[in-house]
């Protein structure tokens, strides 16, 4: 089979995870690939040569606008350059930046992936997301809540699950460290604002030690000062290999990133698979996808920031939860999650053989 691809993804690669399961597939089926990546932090900077580095300013709206501008030439002349049997888009909106050519050159050759939910509130853009999913050749969400505000049609769920021996890590008990429990935010660190009411809200609790690990975390730095808040550790950006060292070192997932948005109410974190696989529970915002699918199988735990019992109800869940009760859950979404992975791989296999065979009009795309 003689074919190339290309990955787009318009952000740091180690902020977009879930490029690995095309990266794996590509190099089971024995497919040159190329990835094209918006280095946003200006702290990536790849030396294979299958990766296409790009870096812009996007502090202002001008700024982002032009850099967008940027990035869809280098795109396009890359496309020009080589030709490419299929096109992945790891945004929406790189979906939206090159949606001629998916269209046109692409039709049914390109994969129509929605991590987030983007600009949907837009007539315009709802129009251009209905087009791209009936010529795509295939269609990836990472929630079924995005079925919300997507366009209907046939969509493949992924899960970004963590690839680590989490059995082994299992066996490592949490324990209540001087009768303190660490509720810890590990990533790339967002919502400001919904992160200083998190302070604000547990700020000098002693029975508490919040940590935010990740890009962003020392934006926080000052506010901490400002409320003298003492009981908050802030780690900057860390190696990806450090990932599970702060996850092992913490008693509750912290995943309040707030509600009442599509943004906010329908996404499923990384953050979840981190807490099923390691069997640790997760705090979740009300009303939201996270919460439904976290309590359905008995590892989420909803706080509310508004009312101080709260947090007295969290201790004592913290002390009192059954360890046993709560694998059997993680396992069963485990496990579920697990199915479905397997399909996505399984599908997304038999598109890339359509492709190269030319049986572009599949029984799975019959509109």
């Amino acid at each position: 089979m003689t074919m190339r691809a290309l990955i787009i993804s318009c952000d740091n690669i180690y902020l977009t995870p879930y490029i690995s399961l095309y990266e794996r597939v590509f190099e089971n089926k024995k497919i040159e690939f190329d990835v094209i990546y918006w280095d946003k932090n200006k702290n990536e900077d790849k030396y294979l040569c299958r990766y296409i580095r790009y870096t812009s300013k996007h502090n202002t709206i001008g700024e982002k606008t032009i850099g967008y501008i940027n990035f869809r030439k280098i795109i396009l002349k890359q496309l020009k350059e080589i030709d490419y049997q299929l096109v992945v888009c790891l945004h929406t909106i790189g979906n939206f930046l090159i949606t001629d050519k998916l269209i046109t050159k692409y039709r049914r050759k390109y994969i129509f992936d929605v991590r987030d939910y983007s600009l949907e509130k837009y007539a315009l853009v709802r129009l251009i997301e209905k087009i791209l999913t009936r010529y795509s050749a295939l269609n990836v969400i990472s929630s079924e809540g995005f079925k919300n505000f997507l366009p209907n049609a046939q969509y493949e769920i992924a899960h970004n699950l963590p690839s680590f021996d989490y059995k082994k890590y299992r066996e490592i008990i949490p324990r209540l460290r001087r009768n303190k429990i660490w509720i810890s935010y590990i990533g790339l660190i967002r919502f400001m604002d919904q992160n200083k009411k998190i302070i604000d809200y547990f700020k000098n609790d002693d029975r508490f030690v919040l940590r935010f690990a990740g890009t962003g975390a020392l934006q926080l730095q000052e506010y901490c000062k400002k409320v003298n808040a003492t009981n908050v550790e802030l780690i900057d950006t860390f190696a990806a290999e450090d990932t599970l060292r702060y996850y092992e070192d913490t008693d509750i997932v912290m995943n309040l990133y707030g509600s009442g948005t599509p943004l906010l109410d329908y996404a499923l974190s990384n953050k979840l698979y981190y807490s099923a696989m390691l069997c640790k529970p997760i705090l979740v915002c009300k009303n939201t996808y996270m919460e439904k699918i976290s309590k359905k199988y008995g590892f989420g735990v909803t706080i509310d920031l508004h009312n101080e019992l709260s947090k007295d109800n969290l201790f004592e869940y913290m002390q009192n939860y059954d360890r046993k009760e709560l694998a059997f859950g993680c396992d069963a979404y485990i496990e579920i999650a697990k199915t479905q992975q397997k399909h996505l791989v399984e599908t997304l296999e038999n598109t890339i053989n359509n492709i190269a065979y030319g049986e572009e009009n599949c029984e799975n795309f019959a509109y």
